[in-house]
C-alpha cells in the first residue's frame, strides 16, 4: 500500500488538497487528528496510536 503524508501549517489547505488527491488517485483519505485524538480531545497513548 502506498501512503502520502501531506504536511503544512494550520489553514494552508492540507485537508482540501489531500481529499482531492486521494479522490484523483483512488486512495483512502485519513486525517491524523481523527486517528490520534479520542473524544473530548483526549490524547491517545503512543501504543494506542501506533496500533490503530
Amino acid at each position: 500500500m502506498k501512503r502520502i503524508n501531506v504536511i503544512g501549517t494550520s489553514g494552508s489547505g492540507k485537508s482540501t488538497f489531500s481529499q482531492k488527491l486521494a479522490l484523483k488517485l483512488n486512495y483512502p483519505y485519513l486525517e491524523m487528528d481523527n486517528m490520534f485524538w479520542k473524544a473530548n480531545w483526549v490524547e491517545s497513548s503512543n501504543e494506542e496510536f501506533l496500533l490503530s
